[in-house]
């Protein structure tokens, strides 16, 4: 599914962070089958960037992210508070944003993306 499959790991085909990797990799985490993807998607790259997404995910207004909504809530999946509030503050057009060109930005500062998705886990 990658589009930026030349920035993930040997061996691995996909990056684990472009837009459709994240929103696939978020599918499978809510259905409790990403594990069993770890040889397809960069899995460490996506953790560091997993509940920035659910951000777009709750706050965006896309077909995507509305089935993504519905399937969080099917299966009951836990959103942290923070992520739902964020969602829900930021302005649609912005939490739109967050896959194409946030989270793009953040890779090249891991550290400064590892925090601030641990934030998020509140």
């Amino acid at each position: 599914v990658c589009v930026s499959p030349h920035n993930a790991p040997d061996g691995i085909a996909n990056c684990g962070v472009c837009w459709k990797c994240i929103r696939t990799a978020t599918t499978l985490k809510i259905f409790g089958k990403l594990q069993a993807y770890g040889k397809v998607f960069d899995l460490n790259a996506f953790a560091m960037f997993d509940k920035l997404y659910l951000i777009e995910v709750m706050g965006g207004k896309t077909s995507y992210v509305k089935e993504i909504r519905r399937l969080i809530a099917e299966k009951n999946y836990p959103v942290p508070f923070t992520v739902r509030l964020i969602g829900a503050l930021l302005p649609a057009a912005v939490a739109q944003q967050f896959s194409m060109r946030i989270i793009p930005a953040l890779q090249r500062y891991k550290s400064l993306a590892r925090f601030i998705n641990g934030c998020l886990a509140w």
